[in-house]
């Protein structure tokens, strides 16, 4: 079994830093659409919470659930900053509380879109990186 751990350490992550597994799945539109098609508008819905998950986090290793348990990885991203959204819309997908500043980190785009990994805990969107997923296919 290969882990998606193993697969970002070798590519020189920092397994010392901060880092959370996250998978965006959302009932209210296809979030993988919306990636491929409006790259924008996903990078907002990523970076707008409604709760500070994302609070002390150096990366955050970001996925898009698909059928099951399988979730696709679609890149590594550094948090650089956050600031709390006053006018923020409960109801809204992208105009959340805490907004937070993220830029992709390079060495992972031949592997974005492209690894496939077993999401252990389907209920749990975001956990540490130090829960093992294994590594279904690359496709």
């Amino acid at each position: 079994m290969i882990t998606i751990q193993e697969l970002l350490y070798n590519r020189g992550l920092n397994k010392h830093e901060l880092i959370k597994l996250v998978r965006h799945k959302d009932a209210r539109c296809s979030l993988y659409n919306k990636y491929l098609n409006d790259v924008d508008w996903f990078l907002s819905y990523q970076n707008s919470q409604a709760k500070p998950v994302f609070h002390n986090v150096k990366y955050i290793v970001s996925f898009i659930g698909e059928e099951s348990c399988n979730s696709r990885f679609i890149g590594v991203y550094e948090i650089t900053d956050v600031y709390e959204n006053t006018e923020y819309d409960p109801e809204s997908l992208i105009n959340n509380r805490y907004v937070y500043s993220i830029v992709e980190k390079d060495g992972f785009d031949d592997l974005k879109e492209r690894v496939v990994i077993k999401w252990n805990n389907p209920r749990a969107w975001h956990q540490w990186i130090k829960n093992d997923m294994e590594i279904i296919r690359i496709d």
